[in-house]
């Protein structure tokens, strides 16, 4: 191959008087080693291959859904408050709770049962909305009322007994068959009890009336039980 330095020694030699035609022929090389080129030509396209254009590839887009499907879409479950009707109520069974109700408000008040679980003297049946009535009640068929503090217990049995004393003109008897039924009870032995306390007379008056309670509370209660309500009335 001839090179550069080759092409300018025959160039030196022409002139030093060395044949004309060496020097004609080293020109031409001269020229065609110019016009080569510094790097390696790019290869050329294939003649008859089509140029393929390569399409992107993408995923597919899917449709979006309707809003009626998307109201499918799996969300977490709230659980749902429960119903009026299936809210299960404390009620005072054989034993009250110590939360309970005043008969003239909804707000639940603490109830004094340091006496009796039902703080109730007479053994007032229920039926009547007293001051101090508390829910539920004991016995039979929850027939006795349960009260929230001893005192609504005796103040209760005295509006209770005034009430059959004025109705019988003051005849204790009347009043006890009323208040205890001799199918229940004996009234002969209730009105002995009562008289103790209230003492013997025809005719009874308001001013008889505490030792009526009394008399009342020693035939419903046991002993023990009796005597604290008949010391908490003479407080």
């Amino acid at each position: 191959m001839t090179t550069g330095r080759d092409i300018l020694q025959t160039v030196i030699d022409h002139d030093s008087g060395k044949s004309l035609s060496l020097a004609a022929n080293a020109m031409k090389q001269a020229q065609g080693l110019l016009q080569r080129p510094t790097s390696s030509p790019r290869q050329p396209e294939p003649i008859g291959k089509e140029t393929v254009v390569e399409e992107a590839v993408t995923s597919p887009v899917e449709p979006e859904q309707p809003i009626e499907e998307m109201s499918e879409a799996i969300t977490t479950a709230v659980p749902e408050e429960p119903k009026i009707e299936e809210i299960v109520n404390e009620k005072v069974d054989s034993k009250p709770t110590n939360s309970t109700d005043n008969a003239t408000s909804n707000k639940k008040v603490e109830g004094d049962y340091s006496i009796s679980q039902y703080n109730n003297p007479g053994n007032i049946e229920r039926g009547i909305k007293w001051e101090g009535l508390a829910e539920g009640g004991y016995g039979p068929r929850q027939r006795f009322a349960i009260f929230t503090t001893p005192e609504a217990g005796i103040r209760a049995m005295k509006k209770d007994l005034t009430t059959k004393l004025n109705r019988h003109d003051g005849d204790l008897r009347k009043m006890i068959a009323e208040y205890a039924p001799e199918s229940e009870n004996d009234v002969k032995k209730y009105l002995k009890v009562v008289q103790q306390t209230a003492g013997v007379k025809d005719v009874y008056t308001e001013k008889d009336l505490d030792n009526i309670v009394k008399g009342f509370i020693r035939m419903e209660n046991r002993k023990p039980l009796a005597d604290k309500y008949i010391k908490l009335m003479e407080k």
